[in-house]
C-alpha cells in the first residue's frame, strides 16, 4: 500500500489515474457465496492461487484501489451477476496472503443470468468472455454502464409486472 510520501506529487490529480476502475468478478460459490453478506460486509480475494502462483490478470489486482467497482457474477450453478462490490484495500498482505478487500455495496435483487449476458452484443465481448481462465477480468465504463442499467432495468420490469399483476387481481371480480 502507499503510504502519502509514495504518491506521485505529478500524477495525485490527474483524474485518469484517479479514475475509478471497473472489474468483473468470478465468484465461485463453494469457496464463498455473496448472497449471503449483508451490506457493508467484506471479503477478501487473494491474488495467489494455492499452489502460490500469481492468478491470471495478475494486473488487475495490482491496480485495483479503494473505490473501485467490482460486478459480482457467481458461477455455476447459479450463472448470474448477484451483487456489486466497492475495493476498500488495495493489493496487500493478509493472514491469507496478497490479496484485495472489497465490501458488499449492492445486492442485486433481480439477478442477471449468463443467457441475458451472452444475448447483449456489448457484454459478450468484455474481457470476461473472451478467456476461460481468470477471476478477475477489466470492464470498460460503458461495459459497466450497461450492465448496471441493464440491471436497473430489470427491477424496473419486475416491479411493472407486478403491478399488473396486482390490477388484473383487483380487476378479477369485475
Amino acid at each position: 500500500s502507499e503510504t502519502p510520501s509514495e504518491i506521485d506529487p505529478e500524477t495525485k490529480n490527474d483524474p485518469e489515474v484517479n479514475k475509478c476502475q471497473h472489474y468483473w468478478l468470478y465468484i465461485n460459490p463453494n469457496i464463498w457465496d455473496p448472497t449471503n453478506m449483508a451490506i457493508g460486509d467484506r471479503q477478501t480475494y487473494t491474488a495467489l492461487n494455492e499452489r502460490g502462483n500469481k492468478r491470471r490478470n495478475y494486473k488487475y489486482f495490482q491496480s485495483a484501489k479503494p473505490g473501485d467497482i467490482l460486478i459480482g457474477y457467481v458461477a455455476s450453478p447459479i450463472k448470474a451477476i448477484t451483487s456489486i462490490f466497492k475495493i476498500t484495500q488495495p493489493l496487500h498482505d493478509s493472514d491469507q496472503g496478497k490479496c484485495i478487500e472489497f465490501e458488499l455495496s449492492e445486492k442485486v435483487t433481480e439477478p442477471i443470468d449468463l443467457v441475458m449476458l451472452l444475448s447483449d452484443p456489448l457484454i459478450r465481448e468484455c474481457e470476461a468472455f473472451q478467456s476461460s481462465q481468470g477471476s478477475l477480468f477489466s470492464l470498460t465504463e460503458e461495459e459497466f454502464d450497461h450492465i448496471k442499467s441493464m440491471i436497473d432495468q430489470k427491477v424496473l420490469d419486475k416491479e411493472e409486472s407486478l403491478r399488473i399483476a396486482e390490477l388484473k387481481a383487483r380487476l378479477q371480480p369485475y
